[in-house]
């Protein structure tokens, strides 16, 4: 393979680092850039950075500023330093795969581990499609948003939320492409994020595609530990937190709201931290909602509705202030600009329909209901909300091997974590893709009696 000598890699680094940048150069603007050309191909397996003074210098910036933008660089395995050779390229066995993807679905009589929802418990969007009001058609002046949904997403919001003179709403696609967009909105001299762990895989790999290191937060039954928050708040490389405020992906927690406000003093001397809460379960999570909005300075709260109205709409609200909407809403003009008015305005009219608060609250409760038969069926406490359950840590569990002996796919608890321990924990979602859930239960209830008939008889020495 070719490498580029440090020169030409200077000379590549600086005009990419001109062309991304506005203001001023920060760590986390140069570890982020070096990581995305890394990725792209652009700084091959094998070239040497350049020196870190030399490249402070054409950049007119500190050279501790490089040298810690290297070190993240380092500690996320995509440069390697060599002594006085100097700062290299790592080669490809060092890149992390994607942890969302490194363990590929296994053949199963009954998938039980996709957390998506139940198809059945979603509305038909073909059915609401007449109730659409006539649509001019859409031309890039345009604002982004569909103002009719925002109109209509107002009583659904909880009293922090209520929009005022000082707050915006934008709607993109998806929760995980909203996440996406803050994290670009981070200071530039933020290095690191703290995210719940365990979590959904698919943030840690987002918050490290940004060139930033992840760093754990523990959680309990009622959300992140204030004291960790605070620990890590005390450190100025951190620039973000992410929380699932309710629901929470695996484990089904939800922030309480004397846990809401401890959180929110443990973050009272750094208000530039941004918090951004992860609410993807949303409409159909059958917990209140605490929200540090209102509470701290620098929030945004993001609301999905692939749970409730289906993962097909690819449709998320973002709430944060009118400045940082401003800066999303601008990055995004170089991209997709917005999110098609169609898929908004069939949204609203699915929010608004007559008979919409009873379905979600059917959905909420059948949820709710099969997580209670899915505790009988395998004689185990589980806790959980929205379209999962979480059976929690315990090392002589062998509930996912026995599932797995019957056909039935679940997702270990190991998979969800950063450094925590999480042996024998298991996370279920409580819908089948292609099956009837009461069928899936009733298969486990007639193996549960199998089984233990079968234990019965062998403690008998039959």
């Amino acid at each position: 393979m070719e490498h580029l000598g440090h020169d030409a890699a200077a000379d590549a680094l600086v005009a990419a680092l001109r062309r991304r940048s506005v203001g001023t150069i920060g760590v986390r603007t140069v570890a982020s850039t070096v990581a995305t050309m890394i990725r792209a191909g652009e700084l091959p397996e094998g070239t040497r950075l350049p020196p870190v003074r030399q490249l402070a210098a054409d950049l007119g910036i500190s050279p501790t500023t490089v040298a810690a933008a290297w070190a993240q660089l380092a500690s996320l395995g995509l440069v390697a330093a060599q002594g006085r050779r100097g700062t290299f390229v790592a080669s490809p066995p060092r890149r992390r795969p994607r942890r969302w993807q490194q363990t590929p679905p296994q053949p199963a009589r009954y998938d039980l581990g996709t957390g998506a929802p139940d198809p059945r418990l979603l509305p038909d969007p073909v059915s609401y499609l007449p109730r659409i009001a006539p649509l001019a058609p859409a031309t890039y002046a345009d604002p982004p948003v569909f103002g009719p949904l925002v109109d209509v997403l107002v009583p659904l919001l909880p009293p922090a939320l209520q929009l005022r003179a000082d707050t915006g709403t934008t709607i993109v696609d998806g929760a995980l492409e909203a996440i996406d967009r803050l994290l670009g909105t981070v200071a530039p001299s933020a290095t690191a994020v703290a995210v719940e762990d365990p979590s959904f895989p698919a943030l840690f790999d987002l918050v490290e595609a940004h060139g930033l290191s992840v760093w754990p937060l523990p959680i309990d039954a009622e959300g992140p530990d204030p004291s960790d928050l605070a620990r890590l708040a005390a450190r100025p490389e951190l620039g973000a937190v992410i929380i699932q405020p309710r629901a929470h992906n695996p484990t089904g927690a939800t922030v309480s709201g004397e846990r809401r406000d401890a959180l929110a003093a443990a973050l009272a001397p750094r208000p530039d931290v941004l918090v951004i809460e992860d609410d993807h379960s949303g409409l159909v999570a059958s917990t209140l909602l605490a929200s540090l909005a209102g509470l701290h300075p620098a929030s945004a709260y993001v609301l999905s509705f692939s749970k409730s109205h289906g993962p097909d709409l690819r449709l998320a609200a973002i709430i944060t202030d009118a400045d940082r909407r401003d800066a999303l809403e601008h990055a995004r003009s170089l991209g997709p600009s917005w999110s098609p008015k169609l898929l908004q305005a069939l949204l609203a009219a699915m929010l608004e329909a007559p008979e919409e608060t009873e379905r979600l609250e059917h959905a909420r409760a059948t949820y709710a209901a099969r997580r209670e038969r899915l505790a009988d069926a395998l004689g185990r406490n589980l806790t959980g909300d929205g379209v999962n359950a979480w059976l929690p840590p315990d090392p002589e569990a062998l509930i996912a091997l026995e599932l797995a002996a019957h056909g039935v796919r679940t997702v270990p608890g190991a998979a969800f974590t950063l450094a925590s321990s999480f042996a024998g924990a298991v996370r279920i979602t409580l819908a089948e893709p292609h099956h009837d859930f009461d069928e899936v239960l009733a298969y486990l209830e007639r193996a549960r009696l199998d089984t233990t008939a079968s234990r019965r008889e062998r403690a008998l020495g039959r």
